[in-house]
């Protein structure tokens, strides 16, 4: 129990170091963490920060949210099935997807400024800063532990690139 709670506050606190520095490894570690937990891709569409890291890993423009729910949904399964998201290479390989296309996008010279993340609770929705809304989605998800130290080194690797020099 008490290496449970060590963990998971190791967890939390490099999520909000990172997050405070950089929202898309924040975004990276949000999905990777809860991605496991996904049924289907209504959850997806249902979570601002998951549909905006699916969007990005699959450069799809936010005006596809403007068409059918099902047809988002059947979209998002073509272009990624659900099975993949309970494997952890397969997961890896979307974070580090989602990775390197969030900085080309949103990094320096990027096209595009970052989005805000949101926090659900309950029924209600709310746009915050980086580190409150790791906080919260901790808070207010069940944690799991994704069991792999060497996963947070890479992703804490990403997060220190300096591309170009």
């Amino acid at each position: 129990s008490i290496a449970t709670t060590e963990a998971n506050y190791t967890e939390q606190q490099l999520e909000a170091d990172q997050g405070a520095a950089n929202p898309g490894i924040q975004l990276a570690m949000y999905f990777a963490r809860v991605a496991p937990t996904i049924t289907n891709s209504l959850q997806i569409l249902a979570d601002k920060n998951l549909l905006q890291t699916v969007q990005t890993i699959f450069n799809l423009p936010s005006t596809a949210s403007a068409s059918e729910i099902d047809q988002q949904s059947k979209e998002i399964e073509k272009l990624m099935p659900i099975k993949d998201l309970q494997d952890p290479k397969k997961l890896k390989s979307l974070v580090t997807r989602f990775t390197a296309q969030y900085d080309m996008l949103y990094g320096p010279g990027g096209t595009k400024e970052s989005t805000p993340l949101t926090v659900q609770n309950g029924n209600k929705s709310t746009t915050v800063s980086p580190a409150t809304s790791v906080l919260s989605s901790i808070v207010s998800n069940n944690s799991q532990s994704l069991g792999s130290d060497g996963f947070y080194s890479a992703l804490y690797g990403l997060a220190t690139l300096k591309l170009g020099g």
